[in-house]
């Protein structure tokens, strides 16, 4: 399993025993212009207490909200394991994690220290070479 370093930009109430919680999280990679374009969302490989840190971490700096959906200032990174990159229609660039697990909090890095999109295609490629 490959990792990769991206910020989170959106959360998702959770459901269940996570409905007090956020149980899923948008990922965004760095554009060439410094934007956040949105990857992927990764929902699996946190522990309670993970959650509740996240869910701390995230509620001092929500912009806004829809619904389910809360957008947040791309301040937090995280590391994330996923088995391949795919190209995707449903992240506007172009790509997606499969199989997407959370790793650890990347407090030592800024979000202008995240993988950018130049990188997640030559990832993208390199994993087609293999």
């Amino acid at each position: 399993m490959d990792t990769i370093d991206l910020v989170i930009t959106a959360a998702e109430w959770g459901e269940g025993k996570r409905a007090h919680v956020f149980g899923s999280f948008l990922l965004s990679c760095l554009g060439e212009d410094g934007s956040f374009i949105p990857l992927s969302k990764v929902a699996t490989g946190f522990s309670d207490e993970a959650l509740q840190e996240m869910y701390e971490a995230l509620s001092g700096i929500i912009v806004s909200e829809d619904g389910k959906i809360v957008y947040v200032e791309p301040k937090i990174v995280v590391e994330v394991g996923y088995a391949e990159i795919q190209q995707s229609p449903n992240y506007s660039g172009g790509f997606a994690l499969r199989f997407p697990r959370f790793i650890r909090l990347r407090d030592d890095k800024s979000p202008e220290e995240i993988e950018s999109l130049r990188m997640i295609q030559e990832r993208f490629f390199a994993q087609s070479v293999r």
